[in-house]
């Protein structure tokens, strides 16, 4: 696309923190660097998919770089969640809405729905919607990004996560352990 349209500048790919790694070690910083190079199609598909998405990207990028001024920027998001859009552009009843949630809103709603049985020992990476929003205008709009941006805060446990929608929808009934 990008050769066939030459007024195409930069392209910016969102990928995720799984193509740094497949799973994270315990006290390892890990930096825009990084590469996932365990997952495979059998052993996290998701994650490999992602990895090999964002390395053909910059493969394209890197034959193109000497004969054009074209851009890369990756961002590199966490569990994505925040305000759906969906609750704000339809007016269906909220039993619908679960069909068209994201992977991320469905595993939070496992917990809330008791199909989640228990909180496992377990950290993630979460990246507000609207941050996500925000990285793409920003390297949209800018000349001097790109490259790979890792836009996640420090991970936090599945207890904490619950604590946050607790204390933020005192309506819900949010499990504790």
């Amino acid at each position: 696309i990008c050769e066939s349209k030459k007024n195409i500048k930069k392209l910016i790919v969102t990928s995720c923190i799984n193509a740094l790694a497949d799973s994270f070690a315990n006290g390892k910083e890990y930096s825009e660097i990084d590469w996932n190079n365990i997952s495979n199609p059998l052993k996290n598909p998701y994650s490999f998919s992602k990895t090999q998405a964002e390395l053909t990207a910059y493969r394209y990028f890197q034959a193109s770089s000497s004969t054009s001024d074209f851009q890369l920027v990756t961002l590199l998001p966490g569990v994505i969640l925040g305000p759906h859009v969906i609750s704000t552009i339809t007016n269906k009843p909220k039993e619908s809405l679960p069909k068209k949630l994201s992977t991320s809103h469905k595993f939070l709603l496992s917990y809330l729905n008791g199909s989640n049985r228990g909180i496992p020992n377990l950290h993630i990476n979460i990246t507000d919607v609207r941050d996500v929003a925000h990285c793409h205008i920003l390297a949209l709009e800018s000349d001097k990004i790109h490259g790979r941006y890792i836009i996640c805060n420090k991970a936090i446990s599945h207890v904490d996560m619950l604590q946050v929608v607790h204390d933020n929808f005192i309506d819900l009934k949010v499990p504790s352990r």
